[in-house]
């Protein structure tokens, strides 16, 4: 438990907490995870936290044990177009642009990933409803070869109507408390997602819909889940000292350095090749 942060209250007392919705880089979103996790893990009674964030910056997330990414990712981390950031939880590489990141922390949630997934994922399909948005769960296996989160869709996964993947979830468990997180697609940089994936983005058509809405609408619907009472979650913002840890943990989740050291290796290896191939091996002919 950090020094001077949130107290510790009976979870008879307090309903879940809502972090109101911040606009945080990648590497302190999942900081923020984490910490929030934490907390749940040294709290004598764990309260139920919920996170919601717009990026402030473009970004892709790694899973845990995705240790393998595309050359040309690195390339885009030089040019200053993207970050690349390691998540605690698994799964692939999600593109965060123009959608709504959320996280849940659930201290006392069912002890399977499966039966969580599933009362989550219905949630999330009831919060978007009232935005207009029909969503149904994926049927895919898992596919440890797709690209990319959104280029597949399983259980844990929601679609739209037209088979669309709209929201990609993943999970990290801790002592038997569960991290979720996910991203729902709103309005994605299509340039980008081409550059990134080289494939066309999915025609998302949610761009006039608020994220602040659809998140407050999530809030509403997950809080009665993971709620024992069912009650609303409220708002508590970050102390002080939460936005200090989360600054200084970051650096946890931050590949950028690593990019840009692979990226000019990268370019200095082609630029002997380039040289090697055209330099004559031989002495200059007479005449």
């Amino acid at each position: 438990m950090l020094t001077g942060s949130r107290p510790t209250v009976l979870s008879w007392l307090a309903p879940p907490r809502l972090v109101p919705l911040q606009h945080l880089t990648g590497p302190q979103q999942m900081a923020l995870d984490v910490l929030l996790l934490e907390e749940s893990m040294c709290a004598a009674e764990p309260v139920p936290a919920l996170r919601f964030c717009q990026s402030k910056h473009p970004w892709i997330s790694l899973g845990w044990n995705q240790r393998i990414w595309p050359q040309h990712w690195n390339h885009l981390v030089d040019q200053g177009r993207l970050d690349l950031v390691r998540r605690p939880s698994g799964g692939a590489a999600v593109l965060h642009v123009g959608g709504l990141t959320y996280g849940l922390i659930w201290p006392a949630g069912p002890q399977s990933r499966r039966k969580a997934y599933q009362v989550t994922c219905a949630a999330l399909v009831r919060a978007c409803r009232c935005n207009n948005i029909t969503l149904k769960t994926g049927s895919e296996p898992v596919n440890p070869l797709a690209p990319h989160c959104f280029a597949s869709a399983t259980a844990a996964d929601l679609l739209d109507e037209t088979g669309i993947k709209r929201i990609g979830n993943a999970q990290f468990w801790r002592r038997g408390k569960l991290l979720q997180h996910g991203e729902l697609l709103l309005d994605p940089d299509r340039a980008l997602w081409q550059d990134v994936f080289e494939e066309p983005a999915p025609k998302v058509g949610y761009s006039k819909i608020r994220a602040e809405n659809l998140a407050e609408e999530i809030a509403l619907e997950l809080a009665r889940v993971v709620d024992k009472d069912g009650r609303r979650a409220h708002d508590e913002p970050l102390t002080t000292a939460e936005r200090y840890h989360i600054s200084k943990q970051a650096v946890l989740y931050d590949l950028r350095d690593e990019c840009i050291e692979k990226a000019h290796t990268e370019s200095s290896v082609r630029s002997v090749a380039v040289i090697e191939s055209t330099t004559c091996d031989k002495a200059r002919p007479n005449g």
